[in-house]
């Protein structure tokens, strides 16, 4: 385990380095710490599974945790420590997790009204009107946003606990189309703010923090807006869902959201039948004609 840690952590993105330490140090070591490597067996593989499975760990996080035993026991295997792998689970079946979104545009607005009291407003805004991930959002630097070409270049995440940037999820490089009204609530934040990269920073001029944004911050702005309970990132699912029901292509929606499926960005939209049906054009009407250029984007509210 330590040689695991020592030698190929350090060789992977720092934020699964730290999520792989995670399952080593509190689930692996405790079940496999007084067993010799050369005898484990996949007796013992299903019973370590047995006992996570008997906790409350969520299936996929018992999967990343056998994940990770897997790659250890092969890297045993290059290395020379054993022969063979005696891993030979199949993964548990992971159900699709739908997160609530905020389908009626009321809420939306009464949501933005209620963050416009708050230092906080053009980030709430972006994660609307883009649906970036948290992440990406605390990432965004100055330099990433064009005022010129009215795009924004997400490259990279900023990840609280290591104080450092990280790639973007899938390492999924993307540019993302802003509207006028999202260019003018973002050039005010960039001028507004006194740190040397963030567009999005406290009242002391900080870096903001992704896990108080999500909490406190996040809770208090749904108390006030009156609106039903959502989790942050269930603003990326608003943004997706708005983008299809105004008439946006899934394909484009997938390069948007940074996915390297486009089966993940039909569950991040809700693409039941009803959904579907609401982006059929009647082309006997002028007002149907949907704009898809390369440059259009969700414009939830006006500016």
């Amino acid at each position: 385990m330590e040689r695991f840690e020592s030698i190929h952590l350090p060789t992977i993105k720092v934020g699964t380095a730290e999520r792989y330490k995670i399952d080593i140090r509190y689930r692996i070591f405790p079940f496999f710490k007084f067993r010799r490597l050369d005898q484990i067996t996949a007796l013992q593989i299903h019973e370590f599974r047995r006992q996570l499975q008997a906790g409350t760990l969520a299936k996929k996080s018992i999967n990343h945790a056998t994940d990770v035993l897997r790659l250890m026991l092969n890297k045993a295997v290059k290395w020379g420590y054993v022969d063979r792998n005696p891993y030979d689970l199949d993964r548990l079946k992971v159900e699709a997790k739908e997160y609530p979104w905020w389908e009626d545009p009321g809420d939306i607005s009464k949501a933005l009204e209620a963050a416009a009291n708050t230092r906080y407003y053009a980030l709430f805004r972006t994660a609307l009107e883009t649906g970036m991930r948290l992440g990406e959002l605390v990432g965004l630097s100055k330099a990433d946003v064009s005022f010129e070409r009215g795009q924004m270049r997400v490259h990279r995440q900023w990840l609280d606990k290591q104080k450092c940037y990280g790639s973007c999820k899938g390492n999924n490089i993307r540019t993302i189309p802003m509207h006028a009204g999202l260019a003018s609530v973002l050039k005010t934040a960039i001028e507004n703010s006194p740190h040397p990269e963030a567009v999005f920073v406290t009242r002391t001029g900080r870096r903001v923090m992704a896990r108080k944004m999500a909490g406190e911050t996040f809770e208090l702005v749904k108390l006030r807006a009156k609106v039903p309970d959502i989790v942050f990132h269930g603003l990326r699912h608003t943004f997706a869902s708005h983008y299809m029901l105004n008439g946006g292509i899934v394909w484009d929606l997938m390069q948007i959201l940074g996915h390297a499926d486009v089966k993940m960005t039909q569950r991040y939209a809700h693409l039941s039948p009803r959904y579907l049906n609401a982006g059929v054009v009647d082309w006997s009407r002028s007002e149907s004609l949907t704009d898809h250029s390369p440059n259009r984007t969700l414009k939830i509210v006006s500016s």
